[in-house]
């Protein structure tokens, strides 16, 4: 009775007054009188509603919605982010003037026969991450869920734009937090960016978006010729270049040849690498006769390949981690599948913790490999030798794992498990 009494109340709040808050910086708005799930029906998903729909900044602009731990986004999402994701979806979807953007999981590529077939809304450009932060107070056990918004290109949170709740998780939520996949929403995107074996999910992936270039062309025959501009004429990109060609030229629309001289547009392939194994891939159109450019038709992915060394190569570079106050790189190596899952979870469980990100670009071709770069109190917290206890008492604590644990430095740290301990 007293539920539904609550309940009652807030949705004549909301209906008349619009009490949910527009929190401040410090002073956010914090939920605790109701279920996470009522909480979600009659207070998240209201307010959402009216922020990304209604309001000037939010108006029609694109977004994607995303797990994020303080301020990075997650390549892998719980079973608790997803359920909540997947409500606010169909809740946003029946509202106009809401800018979510569509990003199906990639597939191997399916046989079109026309431009017409192919979904293009996710040729369209998000301009915000709205941010899902669901996690366990290690110091009162109470379930936090936040939800914010984050400007990519100014790289920052927006202001007065946030909501979230505090309560008691069930023993549902813990067990859904534990559930975590990688987030295949973001697959081409720097946090979760296409592997080495993945050539033909990369190239459909391209390919679907780039075919969105001539959708809307006035040209009576487009004739294409894809240039690759692979100086260093790796492998991985040499092959998936030549499957982008292969695909568009299955559209009765677009004609595909190998002679430049044929061809009235220029599709320009490039492959960047912006850090160690780690590269954007650009393609981009312009027109041959005049050069131009078609405004906003480039499409991009990330990938990640392996680093030129080894990681434990890598490990003895003085660019390995930042070198910051409060920095320490952590590397684990060798783990089982029933471990990986916990790895995460220990860290962010260090008292003192003020941030955590993980490096996937550490690893090389090292199987089994986790690297992750935390931030400390480095006042209180910011001796190589508080952290190495801690890990060493953390990774002790259920007796099952046979680790060395190895500082490399001040700031650098690896763990290698031994086998035999499932």
């Amino acid at each position: 009775m007293v539920k539904h009494l609550i309940v009652a109340v807030f949705i004549s709040c909301l209906l008349v007054s619009g009490c949910v808050t527009t929190p401040k910086p410090g002073k956010s708005h914090v939920e605790k009188d109701i279920s996470l799930e009522d909480w979600m029906d009659y207070v998240a998903v209201p307010y959402l509603i009216k922020e990304l729909a209604e309001s000037p900044r939010f108006k029609g602009e694109p977004f994607l919605l995303v797990d994020m731990d303080r301020d990075n986004v997650q390549a892998q999402i719980d079973g608790l982010t997803l359920h909540i994701r997947e409500e606010m979806i169909d809740a946003l979807l029946t509202k106009p003037g809401v800018g979510l953007v569509w990003r199906p999981s990639t597939k191997p590529w399916e046989h079109h026969t026309s431009l017409t077939q192919v979904e293009c809304t996710q040729a369209i450009k998000e301009k915000y991450y709205v941010g899902i932060d669901a996690s366990i107070s290690s110091i009162n056990g109470e379930l936090n869920v936040k939800i914010r918004a984050l400007d990519i290109a100014e790289k920052r949170w927006v202001t007065g734009f946030g909501i979230s709740w505090q309560g008691r998780p069930t023993s549902m939520h813990k067990n859904a937090l534990q559930i975590k996949n990688p987030d295949n929403y973001l697959l081409g995107l720097r946090p979760l960016p296409f592997g080495k074996r993945q050539a033909d999910l990369l190239a459909a992936y391209l390919s679907r978006n780039l075919s969105c270039l001539f959708t809307d062309m006035e040209l009576d025959e487009a004739v294409v010729y894809v240039k690759n501009k692979n100086p260093e004429k790796i492998r991985y990109f040499e092959n998936t270049f030549d499957l982008v060609k292969n695909y568009l030229a299955r559209y009765r629309e677009v004609m595909v040849t190998d002679d430049p001289s044929e061809a009235n547009i220029i599709v320009s392939a490039r492959a960047h690498e912006i850090h160690s194994g780690l590269y954007q891939v650009w393609m981009s159109a312009q027109y041959k006769k005049n050069g131009k450019y078609l405004p906003g038709r480039e499409t991009e992915a990330y990938v990640s390949l392996d680093a030129p060394k080894s990681a434990v190569q890598n490990e003895n570079k003085t660019t390995f981690f930042p070198s910051n106050p409060g920095d320490f790189g952590i590397c684990f190596y060798d783990y089982s599948d029933s471990f990986e899952s916990q790895i995460y979870p220990m860290l962010k469980r260090y008292p003192g913790l003020t941030g955590i990100q993980r490096m996937y670009d550490r690893c090389g071709s090292v199987p089994s490999c986790v690297c992750y770069e935390i931030t400390v109190d480095s006042k209180r917290y910011g001796k190589m030798e508080e952290l190495t206890q801690w890990l060493d008492t953390s990774l002790n604590a259920s007796g099952a794992y046979k680790f060395i644990l190895k500082p490399l430095s001040a700031k650098k740290i690896r763990i290698t498990f031994s086998k035999g301990f499932q």
